[in-house]
């Protein structure tokens, strides 16, 4: 009996860290970006002097999803991260450390995240903790040193990193540096870091820099990635620390199409949006006069194009619902109110994946049979894609092949109905 119990527990913490290892996003290089640093040990963000860097999340990720930072600089002779006195004493880099950081929740495209990195590391959203102390402190992680440094975020080990995204503060990359070298502010550009914007160099050295607050995201992240890693896009100063993280402007979620059904006692709330960034998730509400609401749930945001929600028990007579909108930070944004007997539009419709990269499969829901046109329209108002199927009432999946060799970018995927008045359009992105 003792051996069955111990058996039971053991495979219980083996699933505990198998479900533990399944909520980590595992992340590529350009997948987050740096959009502020603080060599100046400062109090401006937070309430004692510290060094504190700002990054920015370029895709969703899930909470448990944890990112190493480091300002160990990268070697040219062994195409690795330096080491504390590889060669001996006084050799490799003996004040540079590590700090790791923990989303604690899921976290959208567009959220920025500020890490007070040198003493008794914190963080504004996530958890952030000293993981290696330098080597000639115990109580340094990561001391950005003034007159140029570099930052690199890994996931992985020190030794068999995965590198995410790089900055460098010294005006330029080394064009050499020996694991040897006794330097804690020297780097070349890791080969897997030299292309598509994954790393940038402030152009000229200075002590403290932050993206500009004017800088707006397209949710697109090679373009995104391209207008933070702009030098000429970033304050610099060599006296003053920044409030960080910068004020990005995030395009809010927009709503595409919301509905009401009542069936069989039930009221189907329908929604799509497009341009979700930086969401928390969506609040329910509904009411029976149109003025006073109540919340009945809220949707976490996913990514996803299209949502759909079912209020079980309405009870009886007219109701009326909308949805809010709500980011990370708070701010929140309504639908249109709708009522549960005001009928739906003739056709829903979604896209999935979205974004997509070979292809996109539409997903639409007439009310009744009807002729479509289907019109895929580039960045440029040029209709790439057409089809005009007749289709009966139903749910029906439409595949949109031959689209790899489209340029990334926000496609509009427009829908009209004959038997309609009005259209659907949803936004698609193209990675």
């Amino acid at each position: 009996m003792i051996q069955l119990h111990l058996k039971r527990i053991l495979l219980f913490i083996a699933l505990g860290f198998c479900f533990s290892a399944q909520s980590q996003t595992t992340l590529s290089a350009g997948d987050i970006a740096f959009t502020g640093y603080n060599a100046d040990d400062n109090t401006v963000n937070g309430p004692s002097s510290n060094d504190d860097f700002s990054f920015i999340l370029l895709r969703n990720i899930t909470s448990g999803t944890t990112i190493y930072f480091t300002d160990f600089g990268w070697c040219s002779n062994t195409n690795a991260f330096q080491t504390p006195n590889p060669c001996g004493a006084s050799t490799g880099a003996v004040s540079d450390g590590i700090v790791q950081w923990t989303a604690t929740s899921n976290m959208s495209y567009g959220a920025q995240i500020t890490i007070r990195c040198r003493f008794t590391p914190t963080a504004n959203y996530g958890t952030a903790s000293g993981f290696q102390a330098t080597f000639n402190s115990a109580s340094d992680f990561v001391n950005l040193v003034i007159g140029g440094d570099q930052l690199f975020a890994y996931q992985g080990t020190l030794a068999s990193p995965t590198l995410l995204a790089g900055m460098g503060m010294n005006g330029a990359w080394d064009a050499t540096v020996s694991n040897c070298t006794f330097t804690s502010s020297a780097s070349i550009i890791p080969p897997a870091l030299s292309s598509n914007n994954y790393a940038f160099n402030i152009v000229p050295e200075v002590d403290n820099a932050r993206l500009q607050t004017s800088i707006s995201l397209t949710g697109t992240a090679a373009t995104d990635r391209a207008a933070i890693h702009n030098p000429a896009n970033w304050d610099v100063s060599d006296v003053t620390a920044f409030a960080l993280p910068a004020p990005i402007i995030t395009l809010p979620v927009n709503f595409v199409r919301f509905s009401a059904l009542r069936s069989n006692g039930a009221v189907k709330l329908v929604w799509d949006v497009a341009d979700e960034i930086n969401l928390h998730g969506y609040k329910v509400q509904r009411s029976t006069n149109g003025s006073l609401w109540e919340d009945l749930t809220v949707i976490p945001a996913t990514g996803s194009s299209g949502y759909t929600w079912t209020d079980a028990n309405p009870g009886t007579g007219k109701k009326f619902y909308r949805i809010c909108s709500v980011d990370i930070d708070g701010h929140m944004k309504y639908t249109q109110v709708v009522s549960s007997d005001a009928g739906v539009s003739a056709f829903g419709i979604s896209a999935a994946p979205n974004p997509f990269r070979e292809y996109t499969d539409v997903n639409i829901n007439l009310a009744e049979g009807s002729s479509l046109s289907m019109q895929l329209i580039g960045t440029n108002g040029q209709v790439i894609w057409e089809y005009h199927p007749s289709l009966p009432a139903g749910s029906h999946v439409i595949r949109i092949n031959g689209i790899a060799r489209f340029a990334p970018g926000v496609y509009r995927l427009v829908i009209r109905s004959a038997t309609a008045p009005d259209y659907q359009a949803i936004s698609i992105l193209k990675q």
